[in-house]
């Protein structure tokens, strides 16, 4: 979508039949942050609760599909190598653990009051959250945990940039006896 001159996705089509869906910025800021305490089945439940009407149950997967194509518009997401060398697919940003500082970069650079705007486009907000310059907290925050420290030669700026990821770090859960015992498996 170029949101210079075409109007934001405002629902699917499915087999010639347009479905409305939920397209405001916190619908999807709670259901991406929901995704982080709920089994995978759930997660299909709350991804189908942003339609607002219901596509026959035949139409359900492309439906699937066609929603995660319109939430991941966008979306920032880094392929980095941990110190191990090891390529991992982590996001360099939690919606949720970063809130204050993307509240702050929309403030600062658009004066734009997340809390106050009745409503604002999923696409347009992610837009404008790409469009966010370097300097701000939030894209230097995002920079520094994409940082892969097995390339960086000097032992002393290795060493500060690992401080600065720990020190900004996205909270983790711990894994549980499952999890552990199928690492073991591998």
């Amino acid at each position: 979508m170029n949101i210079l001159y075409e109007q934001p996705i405002e629902g699917l089509e499915l087999n010639g039949v347009f479905y409305p869906i939920k397209t405001d910025f916190r619908d999807w800021l709670r259901l991406l942050d929901s995704y982080e305490d709920v089994p995978p089945e759930q997660q299909v439940v709350g991804l189908l609760g942003m339609f607002k009407t219901l596509p026959p149950q035949p139409l359900i997967p492309k439906a699937i599909e066609e929603l995660l194509e319109f939430a991941r518009a966008y979306e920032p997401q880094s392929t980095v190598q941990s110190d191990n060398g090891v390529k991992t697919t982590d996001s360099p940003l939690s919606w949720s653990f970063d809130s204050p500082f993307i509240y702050a970069g929309f403030l600062e650079c658009y004066h734009i009051d997340l809390l106050k705007i009745d409503t604002m486009h999923w696409h347009i907000f992610l837009g404008l959250f790409q469009a966010l310059p370097e300097d701000t907290p939030i894209k230097k925050r995002m920079a520094y945990r994409s940082v892969n420290l097995a390339t960086i030669k000097d032992k002393k700026e290795r060493q500060r940039i690992r401080k600065i990821q720990q020190s900004i770090q996205i909270p983790r859960k711990p894994l549980d006896a499952l999890q552990v015992g199928a690492f073991f498996d591998m």
